[in-house]
């Protein structure tokens, strides 16, 4: 090109050629700026493998696309190594021919021969000599790179001379520019290109354009240049060259700019000049890091507002803050708020930003590519750079003497004004079902003063999350242009073209224009797509449109942040919208570039949604669409399946039309891709869909049968032959299955012919492959159908002669070898489904927790012929056959997995078979398998009588067996690969590893066993000598354990010595059941001696070793799996000591009476479900009477007290009765059969609805107060979710149940399930019962939960206009039908109506959950909450709706039942209290001050304390807040007085005063806590309101009103009521009202002297027996110590296998990764992490044993480790090597994100050994994510910890001096029982604080010592 071509040179702007500028340097970073022309060299590797000059507009200044058109400066290097590598492959003769891929290098030459001879005789190589040049060479390429790396840091920062050779590197892409041989644009050019490695074709000499500059004289930025080949390029030596033509590219992408060839010309008057300006400098590398450089990508984030500055035009036009607190540098950033800086002009673009209002940069949003723009006040973006696009930055701080800008530094930007956020203007946008809420970003003027609330902190993304955005957008940028194209397109004028037409060739223009379009661009559009697809899945197949894969969950956030999907479906729709028909889509010569782009994008939506549900409901919302291309040959339905796939909610959406349209594709085409779809409708994982599950049964048997295949069995050489048919196709040809099996049609290595069917490109399959692959997908929909024991689809399908599903046919085809495996997998699973998942098999609990004792037993016999519930059932007695079909199906399963070898096919294997080399379809025979052994021990079956002391494991030892010889492998991979193949073996190796925990678990319970039957006996012979047991704390039902490692080991010595001597005559017995079940393999084979191991015997054994190995392949499932087995398999026998902890033995008649009971009622409710499936009205009545046999026995009730409640609920639990309650809530309560009339249906419904209702209050009251049934029934929330909304049927209630006082469980409750709630408000209406389900996660046992109250009212308040009532005002509401007799009507007319005593939908009973749901997110010190709350609502509102909330507008006074007064009261007692009284805000402090109604008027006009007019005080003394008081506890004695004495008030329903005396209670209750309040308050409650003579009297009336209701709480046996009085009491005597003394409540308990029964001297004496055992066994039996031993194995097994490997810790760091795994199980973290810190203690590759055991013994004595260890180099590079392994990951990870305070110590131990001795390597690897503000949230939570001890430290002081005051005030001195209580919580308030003050002095004094550390604020909270 011409130089002069532009007049105005733009992009030059900032270079002055008269000045002074720095030379340049290798490592520097340049532009490339031909002379003359304004164009910058660039290179985008998504247009071309070709470098270019982008021409720019005259009016722009930088490029668009700044990080294309740099390049860095780099030496010459050396190449010849890499060039005669390259000749001699170009050969081809070193492999023989194969074309094999390169193998690695040896380590050193003297491995040459032996890595040359391996690789031969595995690739079977006959000539080695070019092969073993190949190894020598490709040593010689590594050093060759070696040392080019050196010199290339060598000559780093030396000054370019003219005459010096130098490459260049896309600082982009990492590619060298380099010259070819070929042709390029211009005739004499020689064509450039971008590689990997340099060549010697990519090195040039520098030379001056001009002749003055001379060789030798450096090179300055600017400096006119020329660059030269070094080597000549056929023949000549070639300069850097601009072609005069544009550049063209292939697809016809459409550029912004116009685009110029960058070759090289041969003829040197071509010779173009350049100008190299300096963009960034090499020595910016060396310079402190941290440091913020133009062209880096941040995240704005505003620190006060807690928001990111995003732009997101699908959300907003205009830039906002979007509210998020992701500050933490793993954290996620979304896409909108990624901006790029970038500097002013090109020159010097690069360098490090600068608070300088001198220099400027432009903010670059990095998705859009639009520029931040700040004009007149707000902000907005452009596209160009125009005006208003610059910013300057300034520091926040005035002492800051730099600057530059460090990252996470807090700074104010400045445009044409300060950017800011308005914390007044909110914008809300909704996507994927969230509302986004954020604050509308503005610019402030100049003159007015900078707010200091307006502090910005720039986040660095890294390069790698930058870089990963901007191929996407590249990728998109394509499709985003050709959508534009498309949609410009014109609308088809005339739609009636034929398919014969268009064969002819003739097309219209319209038409025409269409199809070119897709033919023309077909190549960039595929190749984009493909990009995405395969950047969205982890797979190794390449092919998009048979990849599969994981989903990339990043990826795919990353696309629906740039509205990617979006894109597609307007591609997808755009030419039918405009008129284009399906049908001519057929004719492939000229839409076959069109369907292929459809097809696509139909394979781009799966892999967007696949297992990602916001990204499914967004396609959702287009879903008409995509059905509509159901069945048109563009692969529709992959996309529609994949919505709906294992995503609950979503399949909830599927209706009978669905079902509908693809049953009709299938009777056009046995397509199996519309099958995949049913299969998938039906399931969510393992959970049943029953309403799809009918819809697909009632249209595939009744209307659609003939779309089932049939098969027949026919015998062959005494073994059976399959042979099947697809029914009504026109080719009913019977094929054989073993056709499949044909050894030399097996494809690549992993597949087998059969299993490569179902993931082949679909329309490349051959007709018998398509038939293959229905048949197998309609065997898959017969099992999802009946999954959930669906028994109406069970019913159908055994009814289908020709697709048998006997027990014969089907095990006969699990068997047969002449059918693929994959067949004979899919059969397995129908024999699970059909056979043995099925009635009446009942799930058996794997260890029984609750055990009878046999004279228990046999004095319950007359109990249980008395019994009801058992006198209505019938024992299932197990036919002959069944039993028969049981034991032939168990041995075949035992013997396949032990033996199996594959399929033969007439091909011998090797003598030792592993999982490896197993084929895709054996893989998942083997899977099947084991699925099914593991439902046969569910059920009780491989092991008989597995409750018996002579139990039978013979058949459990060989699968033992089998099951290792499956995890087995040959040799292990470096790494997880993600093959499907791969993934199949980790799965299945996954599910062994569980199968033999379960087979564990067989173990544990036959020990328990063992121990009860020998206490049995020794019990028998101690009861003759009369023995008084001693009391022990043995036993442990599962509450909170102590977390310190102190006791009092004297009196303990003391117990264990008397306990001795007492069993010492029966030590013989001792030694036999140890002998019995510790000395002898149970359920292991003596080959592996699993059951043998003992303490220190980690170095021999089999399993552990086996084990290890699995731990290194680093994938976390399956790590999580062998980590879970292994501590079993090293626990076991404190594993064995915990059970008998945890173990229920019943002695009492009656409770054994109850648990024959549960035994049956759980066979009759499993039984019962078939007929309830078909509606039996018996079966009803039957199971709603067994259910509320059940719910009576754990209902709290005068026969029933709480501990036999919870006894009851241990016993239910342990037989898991919970599991035939929640499969019956599986049945489908929509019932939709055809043959049912209406009224008949809705009576059906409403017998269903009754039995569900039925079921939840039983799941209710089974789990309240009970964390173990909470845990067993969280995860089967989402299904009891499904039911929420349906009329009638209360849910909320049993969820509430669930979560309550549960804070593990709350924390995991996802917001979708509040959204749920709040959207059925909205949508079925005002339901106070779904609004109270907040109410438990916001206060948790007494302690509000902030995470919880800040979500909870923020989603309130998104809707807060339909969410909230705080009028109860309906006379013209929305919220009502003008048919609901409620209608128009008011608050006070509803109240008169009693309104709130309606069953459900009390709009009253709403009104008060508002309030209360207000009041508890303000609970607490949530400052923030109660501002906002008490914006919305005023003081003097709140107290009207108390005092005058009978009052009509006119003043009028009503008549309402008292009690319905107390009722609504309530809600505005709570919230007044909660907001303004506990609020030290200024605001609210104003309000409380100026109203006039707290006391008396009398009061405020003799005071100065009111500034109104007299008018303003009128009102009685009736409507003052304290009078209001006094009168209503008055009122409650004189109702009170009327009760006996201990009567219960539950029992009162009515007296003559009112309907529910409980509402006054509570109200009274209220009114304690609102007075503690106010009391506690001098602002408020000041001297002068105590002394002023009208409050001193009402004071006083309160105090003796409230001592006489103490007296009567005392005397109805109402104690905690009680204590809240003499609280209230204590206090206003603290303040100065004085009166008579109190009484103080009874103990609850007293000490009972009764004589002991037989029973309990059993109870007690299973304890001591308990303790002995265990000491027997040399363990403590205390819980902090009962694991040490086996904690200490595994830290020595874990450093046993670093010492094998010569020091690598990989299996340390795959450790830590399974502790901070989200599935890892919180019992397995807290082991880890002692085991971690045993690691750290013990030394174990450096210390001896004896050493180790000291160490190990100061640790369990909680003592730092000896310092004597510091002198030790070993044990301080064991800290860093764990530290790097991941402990200091798994530190933070539970630091911020942990709430189990067992698992926080553990953690806060770990982190004070890891940090010993001040170890200078770890502290700096602390400090490194601690220094930054984006460790806010985890110093947070530090800070929580010191406030939560100093507050449990407050808490204790403050009852001690309550109670100090209370025995002073008293009648009653207090009880000693209280003091040590208090005692006791003194000492666990201290446990964590003292950890967490130990870690500062331990970690980095440096850090302390830094100005911005974040831990200097948080020292002294403790200590003051």
């Amino acid at each position: 090109m011409d130089a002069g071509t532009s007049t105005r040179i733009t992009v030059l702007q900032g270079f002055d050629q008269s000045k002074l500028h720095p030379p340049l340097r290798y490592g520097d970073r340049i532009a490339l700026i031909p002379n003359g022309i304004n164009g910058i060299a660039c290179y985008d590797r998504s247009l071309s493998n070709e470098p270019s000059v982008e021409i720019l507009p005259e009016d722009e200044v930088m490029p668009p696309n700044v990080e294309l058109c740099h390049w860095k400066i780099i030496p010459k290097l050396q190449y010849e190594a890499a060039k005669s590598l390259k000749k001699l492959l170009r050969k081809g003769t070193w492999d023989g021919g194969q074309g094999l891929a390169l193998p690695p290098p040896p380590s050193d030459s003297y491995h040459i021969d032996a890595a040359v001879n391996e690789f031969a005789q595995a690739h079977r190589i006959q000539n080695s000599t070019d092969l073993k040049e190949v190894f020598r060479l490709l040593m010689d390429v590594e050093e060759e790179r070696n040392a080019n790396e050196a010199e290339e840091r060598r000559q780093r920062g030396n000054i370019i001379k003219y005459g010096d050779t130098v490459q260049f590197i896309h600082s982009s892409s990492g590619l060298t520019l380099t010259i070819t041989k070929k042709q390029g644009v211009d005739k004499g050019c020689k064509a450039l290109e971008m590689l990997q490695e340099g060549v010697e074709n990519s090195i040039f000499v520098v030379l001056p354009a001009y002749k003055t500059f001379g060789q030798g004289e450096p090179v300055t930025s600017g400096d006119l240049i020329c660059f030269y080949s070094e080597k000549k390029i056929v023949g000549n030596i070639c300069c850097l060259h601009v072609s005069a033509r544009p550049q063209k590219y292939a697809g016809n992408v459409l550029l912004s700019a116009p685009v110029y060839e960058l070759d090289a010309s041969i003829l040197d008057t071509n010779a173009t000049s350049w100008r190299a300006l300096l963009f960034q400098s090499s020595s910016l590398a060396h310079e402190v890091e941290g440091l913020i450089k133009s062209e880096d990508v941040v995240c704005i984030y505003h620190k006060d507002g807690e928001s990111y500055l995003n732009y997101d035009p699908i959300l907003l036009p205009a830039p906002f803050f979007h509210l998020r607190q992701k500050v933490k540098p793993s954290d996620r950033k979304k896409a909108g708020w990624l901006w790029k800086i970038e500097g002013e002009c090109i020159y010097l673009g690069g360098q490090n930003i600068e608070c300088d209002d001198r220099k400027r940069y432009r903010l670059k949003h990095l998705v859009t590519g639009h520029y931040l723009k700040s004009q007149d006040g707000s902000l907005s973006t452009v596209t160009s750079c125009s005006e208003g696009t610059l910013f300057s930055f300034r520091h926040f701080a005035k002492d800051v003497a730099s600057k530059s800008v460090l990252s996470h530094s807090l700074i104010m930007i400045q445009g044409n004004g300060w950017l800011s956020m308005s914390y007044s203007d909110k914008d809300v946008a909704e996507r994927a079902g969230k509302k986004i809420i954020g604050h509308k970003a503005i610019s402030r003027d100049f003159h007015a003063i900078q707010s200091e609330r307006d502090a910005f902190v720039l986040m660095p993304v890294s390069k790698k999350y930058e870089t990963t955005v901007n191929e996407l957008k590249s990728e998109l940028s394509t499709l985003i242009s050709f959508r534009r194209l498309l949609k410009n397109c014109s609308d088809i004028a005339n739609k009636d073209i034929t398919i014969q037409n268009l064969l002819k060739g003739e097309l219209p223009n319209d038409i025409a224009a269409i199809i070119k379009l897709f033919q023309d661009h077909s190549a960039a559009l595929e190749s984009s797509i493909t990009n995405l697809i395969l950047e969205c899945s982890a797979d190794t197949d390449p092919n998009p449109l048979t990849r599969e894969g994981r989903p990339k969950i990043l990826i795919q956030k990353l696309l629906r942040e740039m509205d990617a999907h979006s894109v597609c479906l307007d591609i997808l729709e755009t030419p039918f919208k405009k008129g284009f028909q399906f049908s001519w889509l057929d004719h492939d010569n000229l839409t076959g570039e069109m369907t292929s782009v459809l097809r696509l994008g139909h394979r781009f939506i799966m892999h967007f949604v696949k297992e990602n549900e916001p990204n499914a409901q967004l396609v959702y919302t287009r879903i008409e669409m995509l059905k509509d291309q159901l069945g048109k040959g563009v692969s529709a339905t992959v996309s529609i399946k994949e919505i709906f796939f294992e995503k609950r909610r979503m399949l909830n959406l599927i209706r009978p039309h669905d079902v509908k349209i693809f049953m009709e594709m299938l009777q056009k085409e046995r397509d199996p891709r519309h099958i995949d779809f049913l299969v998938s409708i039906c399931t969510c994982g393992r959970d049943p869909i029953p309403s799809n599950q009918s819809l697909v049964c009632d249209k595939l048997y009744k209307d659609y049968f003939s779309l089932i295949p049939r098969y027949r069995l026919q015998t062959d050489r005494d073994e059976k032959k399959m042979l099947f048919m697809l029914p009504s196709t026109g080719n009913e040809n019977w094929i054989d299955m073993s056709s499949y099996m044909q050894n030399a049609e097996r494809t690549e290595k992993g597949y087998d012919y059969a299993s490569s069917i179902m993931f082949n490109q679909f329309n490349l399959l051959k007709e018998k492959e398509k038939h293959f692959r229905y048949f197998l997908r309609c065997t898959s929909l017969l099992n999802n159908l009946v999954v959930g024991r669906n028994h109406e689809a069970m019913a159908m399908a055994l009814k289908n002669n020709d697709f048998s599903l006997t027990f014969e046919d089907i095990f006969d085809v699990m068997t047969s070898s002449k059918v693929p495996s994959i067949i004979r997998a899919r059969f397995t699973n129908l024999m699970l489904k059909f056979h043995v998942d099925r009635d009446p098999q009942t799930s058996k609990p794997q260890v029984s927790y609750t055990r009878t004792w046999s004279k228990a037993a046999d004095s319950a016999a007359v109990l249980l012929k008395k019994s009801s519930t058992l006198g209505a059932i019938k024992r299932f007695e197990e036919s002959e056959e069944t039993t028969r079909h049981f034991r032939k199906l168990t041995d075949f399963l035992i013997d396949a997995i032990s033996t199996w070898e594959g399929e033969k096919s007439g091909v011998t294997r090797g003598a030792l078979w592993t999982l490896d080399d197993a084929t895709y379809g054996e893989v998942d025979l083997i899977l099947s398998w084991i699925e099914l052994s593991d439902w046969l021990i569910d059920f009780g079956y491989i092991v008989e009588n597995r409750d018996a002391i002579h139990a039978d494991f013979k058949y459990v030892m060989k699968l033992f067996e089998g099951l290792f010889r499956i995890i087995k492998v040959k040799k292990l991979p470096t790494r997880m690969k993600d093959d499907r193949v791969e993934m199949m073996r980790t799965k299945a190796r996954s599910e062994t590893f569980k199968l033999l925990s379960r087979i564990c678990n067989l173990r544990a319970n036959y020990r328990i066993t063992c121990a009860l039957k020998y206490w049995e006996d020794i019990f028998e012979k101690l009861d003759g000598h009369q023995v008084n047991f001693h009391k022990t704390h043995f036993s442990w039902t599962g509450s909170n354990l102590s977390m310190s490692f102190s006791s009092n080991s004297g009196s303990r010595d003391d117990l264990l010595k008397n306990l001795r001597d007492e069993f010492r005559p029966y030590e013989q017995d001792l030694v036999e059941l140890i002998a019995k079940i510790f000395d002898q393999n149970i359920v292991s084979p003596a080959s592996m001696a699993s059951d043998l191991y003992k303490k220190g015997g980690y170095r021999e054994d089999v399993t552990i070793s086996s084990i290890l190995s699995f731990i290194r392949l680093g994938d976390v499932i399956l790590t999580e799996h062998a980590v879970v087995f292994l501590i079993t398999h090293l626990f076991q026998r404190n594993k064995f000591v915990e059970d008998l902890k945890f173990l229920q033995v019943l002695v009492y008649p009656e409770a054994v009476k109850l648990y024959n009971e549960i035994k049956h009622v759980i066979e009759r409710l499993t039984a019962l479900k078939k007929t309830l499936d078909v509606d039996d009205e018996n079966a009803y009545e039957e199971a709603n009477t067994l259910l509320q046999k059940m719910i009576d026995n754990v209902t709290l009730s005068k026969d029933i007290p709480k501990e036999i409640v919870a006894k009851n609920q241990r016993i239910m639990l342990n037989w898991e009765l919970d599991e035939p309650v929640i499969d019956l809530l599986r049945l489908n309560i929509t019932l939709s059969s055809d043959d049912v009339h209406e009224a008949g249906r809705q009576q059906s419904v409403d017998r269903r609805k009754k039995l569900f209702q039925r079921c939840y209050n039983f799941l209710k009251v089974l789990c309240a107060d009970h964390p173990r049934a909470q845990q067993k029934l969280f995860p089967s929330m989402s299904v009891f979710l499904d039911h929420v909304g349906i009329e009638n049927l209360n849910v909320s209630d049993t969820l509430r149940e669930i979560v309550r006082n549960n804070p593990r469980l709350c924390s995991q409750v996802p917001e979708h399930f509040f959204r749920h709630f709040l959207n059925s408000i909205k949508k079925h209406g005002r339901n106070a019962r779904w609004l109270r389900f907040f109410d438990v996660f916001l206060f948790i046992n007494n302690s509000p939960l902030k995470r919880s109250q800040d979500l909870i009212l923020r989603l309130i308040m998104e809707d807060k206009d339909d969410l909230i009532d705080l009028t109860c005002d309906y006379r013209q509401s929305r919220w009502l039908q003008p048919s609901d007799p409620r209608y128009g009507k008011d608050r006070l007319t509803l109240m008169i109506e009693g309104e709130h005593k309606r069953e459900l939908g009390s709009l009253l009973r709403y009104h008060v959950a508002c309030l209360e749901i207000l009041a508890l997110c303000a609970t607490g010190k949530n400052v923030a909450n109660k501002v906002r709350i008490i914006h919305e609502v005023s003081f003097e509102t709140i107290l009207s709706n108390i005092l005058d909330l009978n009052m009509r507008e006119s003043g009028k006074r009503e008549m309402v039942e008292v009690d319905t007064l107390h009722f609504v009261k309530n809600g505005w007692m709570r919230l007044i209290t909660e907001t303004y009284l506990t609020s030290y805000d200024i605001f609210a402090i104003k309000q409380i001050q100026s109203s006039t109604r707290i006391w008396p008027s009398e009061y405020y006009r003799t005071t100065q304390k009111f500034g109104g007019s007299q008018r303003d005080l009128t009102d009685s003394n009736a409507t003052c807040l304290l009078v209001e008081f006094e009168r209503t506890v008055e009122f409650l004695i004189t109702r009170l007085k009327t009760m006996t004495n201990n009567e219960d008030l539950s029992s009162v329903k009515e007296d003559s005063h009112g309907s529910d005396i409980a509402s006054h209670v509570n109200y009274v209750a209220n009114i304690i806590v609102l007075l503690k309040e106010l009391f506690k308050r001098a602002d408020i409650c000041d001297t002068e309101v105590l002394r002023h003579p009208v409050c001193k009297a009402i004071h006083e009336q309160l105090r003796s009103s409230f001592n006489q209701l103490n007296k009567l709480y005392i005397k109805i046996s109402k104690l905690e009521e009680s204590r809240n009085v003499v609280e209230l009491l204590t206090f206003m005597h603290e303040r100065g009202i004085l009166g008579e003394e109190f009484d103080i409540p009874p103990d609850d308990e007293e000490e009972d002297t009764k004589p002991k029964s037989k029973e309990m001297k059993f109870q007690e004496g299973w304890g001591n027996y308990c303790e002995v055992l265990a000491d027997k066994l040399g363990l403590d039996s205390r819980m902090e110590l009962l694991q040490a031993d086996a904690i200490k194995d595994f830290a020595r097994t874990i450093m046993s296998d670093v010492t094998s490997k010569k020091g690598d810790y990989t299996v340390v760091k795959e450790f830590c990764r399974v502790l901070t795994s989200k599935t890892c199980d919180p019992s397995v973290q807290t082991i880890g992490l002692k085991v971690l810190r045993a690691i750290i203690y013990m030394n174990p590759v450096q210390q001896s044993e004896e050493e180790q055991d000291e160490s190990y013994h100061r640790m369990l004595r909680n003592l730092d480790p000896d310092d004597k260890m510091l002198e030790q180099e070993s044990y301080v590079e064991l800290q860093m090597k764990v530290a790097k392994a991941g402990g200091i990951q798994v530190i933070l990870h539970f630091l911020a994100f942990t709430t189990d305070s067992s698992i926080l110590h553990s953690c806060l131990c770990f982190a004070n050994a890891l940090l010993h001795g001040g170890n200078k390597e770890v502290q700096e690897a602390f400090a490194k994510p601690l220094t930054s503000s984006s460790s806010q949230h985890l110093f947070g939570q530090i800070f929580k910890i010191f406030q939560d001890a100093v507050e449990g430290i407050k808490e204790v002081r403050k009852k001690a001096k309550q109670e100090d005051a209370e025995r002073v005030l008293s009648n009653r001195r207090l009880r000693s029982k209280s003091k040590s209580a208090l005692a006791d919580a003194f000492g666990e308030s201290q446990l964590l604080i003292t950890e967490v003050k130990t870690i500062p002095p331990h970690s980095c004094p440096s850090l302390l010592a830094r100005p911005v550390s974040p831990l200097l604020p948080f020292l002294g909270s403790p200590a003051s």
